[in-house]
Order: C-alpha cells, then sequence, then structure tokens
C-alpha cells in the first residue's frame, strides 16, 4: 500500500492520520490555554472539528472499501473469477521478479476447442456456465499454490508453481 500504516487504527484513519489530528486538536487547545479564556464561537469552532475529524474516520473507510473493491474489480474477470489478462501480466511479473523463481514454474495455456459451438447452439448463458464450471474445476484441481487468469474469450492460462505441470 501506499501509507503502511494507516490500518492501525481504522476508527480514525489510521496512525498517520492521527499524528495529524493530535496536532490539530493541540494547537485548537493552545490559543485557550494562552488566553486563559473562552470564547462562544471559539468553542463552536472547536466542536464542530471535533465532529469533522469523527466523520472523516468513517467516510475514510469507506472509501478505501470502494477503492479495494474497484481494484479487484479491475483485476478480476467477472464471469469466472480469475485474474484478468492484465492482472495476470502482472503476477508473472512479480514471480519472474522473485531472487528465486520456483523451479517447477510452468505457464500452461487453456485453449477450449469447439467453444463457440456451445454458445451458438445452446447460448450464451450455457457457454458463459461452461467457462465458470471449468474455472472452478480447474481451481479444485490445481490449488491454490496456482495463478489463474483469463486471456481472451475462451482461452486461459494457468502459471503452476510448486507442483508437476505434467501430472497436472
Amino acid at each position: 500500500t501506499l501509507f503502511p500504516y494507516t490500518d492501525a487504527l481504522p476508527i480514525w484513519g489510521g496512525r498517520m492520520f492521527w499524528v495529524g489530528r493530535a496536532v490539530l486538536l493541540a494547537s485548537l487547545a493552545l490559543p485557550a490555554v494562552r488566553e486563559q479564556r473562552l470564547s462562544y464561537d471559539y468553542v463552536a469552532l472547536v466542536i464542530a472539528t471535533v465532529a469533522l475529524l469523527l466523520t472523516c474516520g468513517p467516510v475514510t473507510e469507506e472509501l478505501r472499501g470502494m477503492l479495494d473493491r474497484a481494484r479487484h474489480d479491475a483485476d478480476h474477470d467477472s464471469l469466472t473469477g480469475v485474474l484478468s489478462r492484465s492482472a495476470f501480466r502482472d503476477r508473472l511479473d512479480r514471480i519472474a521478479a522473485r531472487p528465486a523463481i520456483p523451479a517447477e514454474l510452468a505457464i500452461l495455456l487453456l485453449d477450449l476447442d469447439g467453444f463457440g459451438t456451445i454458445n451458438k447452439s445452446s447460448g450464451h448463458a450455457a457457454g458463459d456456465a461452461a467457462l465458470a464450471a471449468l474455472m472452478q474445476r480447474t481451481r479444485a484441481t490445481i490449488g491454490d499454490g496456482c495463478v489463474i487468469g483469463r486471456l481472451g474469450g475462451d482461452e486461459f492460462a494457468v502459471a503452476v508453481c510448486d507442483a508437476d505441470p505434467v501430472a497436472l
């Protein structure tokens, strides 16, 4: 993440924001301490500032959740749930950038022959159901240690790590 400490205090929006809020509250208290008196206008300003701070935390959390959801939607195929083409490529780049690439790394390419016939004869809903079922079975067969991506309509790729690709 861009800000590694932001999850420490979720209600306040994270540790970094907490420090800023503490400085702001101290700066609000400083004039009252220095002047040794409070005016109604200043008390109203302090109350409004505290209310704003209490509101910012939940708004920040909601925005973070929306951003996480948008990132997930951009990185995953909505039909099959596997990685999109660009997210799969990014994941492969990260695997290749590791200091020690797994010795048993293999890329399996799946191209479904005759898939267009399913769409033409049974309709697109049947074709979508077939693709979703195929990816569920592929995940169950291959396991969690592998990365699956959808390259195109009926084309998929599987990065097999820590398993015997020939046996799969």
